[in-house]
């Protein structure tokens, strides 16, 4: 079964009495493999084994100060310094998570989600 791997991030806000949200979803992996090495360099391989270890589960909230501190550079494919896809261009999945990063600065209560969808 074929998945696309996601990165959503939720943002909360009170407005009034109501706590409001709203959630953006960046696709940053289309395969298994390159999903992977992309979270196992962020320090995240554990939030997709969770996820694949139950049929049922399709998301699960990761550690955004993981995603947030993490050196991210789509033109050389490194993250924290590691390097990524030596057989293929990755600069597309790497561009999502800068702009997870993105939102992440701009709203300090957000919170993000792995999905597999």
């Amino acid at each position: 079964m074929a998945f696309t791997y996601a990165l959503n991030v939720i943002g909360k806000r009170t407005v009034g009495t109501r706590k409001a949200f709203a959630g953006v979803s960046y696709g940053f992996a289309v395969t298994q493999g390159t999903a992977i090495e992309i979270l196992s360099s962020l320090g995240l391989a554990e939030d997709l084994e969770f996820i694949n270890a139950d049929a049922d589960i399709t998301c699960v909230q990761v550690d955004a100060q993981k995603l947030l501190s993490a050196s991210i550079d789509p033109k050389k494919q490194r993250i924290n310094g590691q390097q990524l896809g030596f057989d293929s261009n990755l600069e597309w999945e790497l561009s999502g998570l800068l702009k997870v990063q993105g939102d992440l600065r701009a709203s300090e209560r957000a919170t993000v989600f792995l999905e597999l969808n």
